[in-house]
């Protein structure tokens, strides 16, 4: 059974097993679904890699809601680890391919990252493209999806020093994880390539915010050319040449 955390009146934090990530990870999926339809008096559930944030709605809900959504909360996790737990499918996940492009024009960290693990460029684009990644939480800046888990020959700690400005769509690997800046941001994740599609916007006009992935997604990457990004892209987008962006 998780340990409870209480953040503050209004908030839980759930801890999972952090040595067994990848089940955690489905415990976490399998109750943020049933969570999302249960109560009213949530607000936000915030998965992660071991960890679910809930938020109750502190406009409307009163101590004593509080009190019994904890009670409520208890029972409902201890009743599930007492089944045989065997999570449902997620029908709302969905799988992403998404096109990226590798920077071979040595620009960023592609080529350093391949001498630190004694590859070729080409082998770790290959090893990067190979494998189906799980996003396992949102986080850092808007809609940057946190995708696990790289092969072991290619991760990679962050950089020692970050950089003051990363462009939207570059793709990076820190550790074991990969993952896309969809905005530009500072950053010290090692940038291998960019991803030329949309996956955080705004619109101010109708107040509405739309993120393309979401935490249970799988999303793989398909290598691209220069031109098959500028395609993508278009002419208006800063990121058009991505190899004149090394700041």
């Amino acid at each position: 059974m998780p340990c409870i955390e209480i953040v503050n009146e209004f908030t839980f934090k759930l801890h999972f097993d952090t040595n067994k990530v990848t089940q955690s990870a489905d415990k976490i999926a399998y109750l943020v679904e049933a969570l999302s339809h249960s109560d009213e008096a949530i607000l936000d559930l915030i998965p992660a890699y071991t960890t679910l944030t809930i938020i109750l709605d502190f406009r409307t809900v009163t101590a004593k809601k509080v009190r019994s959504f904890k009670n409520t909360l208890n029972s409902f996790l201890d009743n599930t680890e007492k089944q045989t737990y065997a999570p449902t499918a997620n029908h709302s996940a969905k799988n992403h391919t998404l096109p990226c492009l590798y920077d071979t024009n040595n620009n960023w960290d592609l080529y350093t990252l391949a001498e630190h693990q004694k590859l070729d460029a080409e082998e770790v684009i290959h090893i990067h493209g190979s494998k189906t990644y799980r996003v396992f939480a949102i986080g850092f800046s808007p809609g940057f999806p946190y995708l696990g888990f790289v092969d072991s020959r290619i991760a990679t700690p962050r950089k020692a020093q970050p950089r003051i400005h990363v462009p939207k769509g570059a793709v990076g690997i820190a550790g074991e994880q990969t993952g896309i800046y969809p905005q530009a941001s500072p950053g010290g994740w090692n940038i291998i390539g960019v991803c030329p599609i949309e996956l955080f916007k705004i619109d101010y006009e109708k107040d509405t915010i739309s993120s393309k992935l979401k935490v249970g997604d799988s999303v793989n990457f398909k290598s691209i050319c220069q031109q098959e990004h500028d395609d993508l892209v278009g002419g208006n987008n800063p990121n058009t040449n991505y190899a004149k962006h090394n700041d």
